[in-house]
């Protein structure tokens, strides 16, 4: 049996053509077989481009356009533009966090709609989209390195979906390089500070409620640090998800796409199970005592209070806005004169001590809703102290020395 041969010259002539249209410009054109004519008859089919330049370098492109078609690579003309199949592509983003939608669609109309969006998707090639990331890195807006990421990752998935409807060939994106992304060194509560936090939230004067001493936050700053909850879990917990010393997440807050009102969704997406976090017994004390200032609230309110069952509601019973409760762990922080970190980084907080305690990595991650391999991966600095408690552990448990 002969062996393969790459298509030669010759052989790409033998089944296309090249077509003079004028001075240095060819059209070529490659047969592919025979379709209906809509008249009950057949008609032939080609696929075809235009090319300028010698009639050598216009051999030299049919082979390749011939590679191109045998490679499954060739599409349809198409007058489909970026901002006309944003919408198509956003219509199949369904399982995934609001958070997630809300960034793409945010990217794309601050980033590759101006850019981009009067473009043919087939005019999108290397060149053109690594001159456009290397101006949103370096030109006048200069966007950090995670921003880029994250207007790179929303057109990635849409050029696979733009791909998949046999729009564009090989995907454009392939081999542009973006500006190296440095995580932030991230900061947290040491233990003694979370502590001494919680004491002194748990016991300032207040003249609205002289029978509540405390922050009017203390329930959830404690529930925040003593089990690693995302703020925008903890804003959604409903009473019914606290039942016998343990906590279920099962949604979480988020704002709309166009930042007018709160969404409520399953916590992280919608194939994640709820997960059970058992509570220490300070915690459940706090949010008993939190319970109790929360129906003296209600009974102020009286019937303007929305009986929707949140843990952590406004004076009337709405929901929490998450930059007033940013604020307030702010302002919490410089009133107990400890440094001031990301409301966020309460979640990094436990999660470090929790490691740094020594606890099973597996038993960690499930209780922040982490894969192993993100928990270890996000959480690498606390490694090496681990791994040298763990040395002078065997040390004394084999007694070598």
């Amino acid at each position: 049996m002969p062996k393969k041969t790459s298509k030669t010259r010759s052989e790409a002539r033998d089944r296309g053509q090249l077509v003079p249209k004028g001075d240095r410009k060819w059209l070529l054109r490659v047969f592919q077989g025979r379709v209906p004519d809509g008249k009950g008859g057949m008609k032939r089919k080609y696929a075809s481009k235009v090319f300028e330049g010698t009639k050598t370098e216009a051999e030299k492109a049919l082979t390749s356009f011939l590679s191109e078609i045998d490679g499954d690579e060739y599409v349809e003309p198409t007058k489909v533009t970026v901002s006309s199949f944003w919408p198509t592509f956003m219509a199949t983003v369904v399982d995934v966090a609001s958070n997630t939608r809300n960034d793409h669609d945010i990217r794309f109309r601050l980033d590759i709609m101006p850019a981009l969006g009067h473009l043919k998707l087939t005019e999108l090639d290397h060149e053109v989209l690594q001159a456009f990331f290397n101006e949103l890195s370096f030109g006048d807006r200069k966007l950090s390195p995670r921003t880029v990421r994250m207007t790179f990752t929303a057109l990635r998935k849409m050029l696979i979906l733009a791909r998949t409807k046999r729009l564009i060939g090989r995907n454009p994106l392939d081999g542009v390089k973006l500006p190296k992304y440095l995580r932030k060194e991230m900061k947290v509560l040491t233990p003694e500070q979370m502590g001494a936090f919680l004491r002194a939230s748990s016991s300032w004067r207040n003249q609205k409620y002289p029978n509540h001493p405390g922050s009017r936050y203390h329930a959830l700053w404690c529930l925040l640090l003593t089990t690693g909850l995302r703020p925008c879990e903890a804003l959604a917990l409903k009473w019914s998800d606290i039942r016998d010393g343990t906590v279920t997440v099962r949604r979480s807050v988020v704002l709309r796409r166009d930042n007018s009102e709160f969404e409520i969704k399953p916590a992280g997406s919608n194939k994640i199970k709820p997960r059970r976090i058992d509570l220490m017994d300070s915690t459940v004390t706090a949010l008993l005592r939190h319970e109790v200032r929360q129906k003296e609230e209600m009974l102020q309110a009286g019937s303007a209070y929305e009986r929707n069952d949140w843990v952590f509601a406004n004076a009337t019973g709405g929901l929490l806005y998450l930059g007033n409760v940013r604020m307030a762990w702010k302002k919490d922080l410089k009133r107990a004169k400890l440094p001031v970190v990301r409301l966020y980084d309460s979640r990094h907080s436990h999660l470090t001590m929790a490691l740094a305690a020594g606890e099973n990595p597996k038993v960690v991650a499930e209780r922040g809703g982490h894969s192993v391999e993100m928990l270890m991966s996000t959480y690498a600095a606390v490694l090496p102290g681990m791994q040298r408690d763990m040395a002078k552990r065997l040390d004394t448990v084999l007694k070598l020395a």
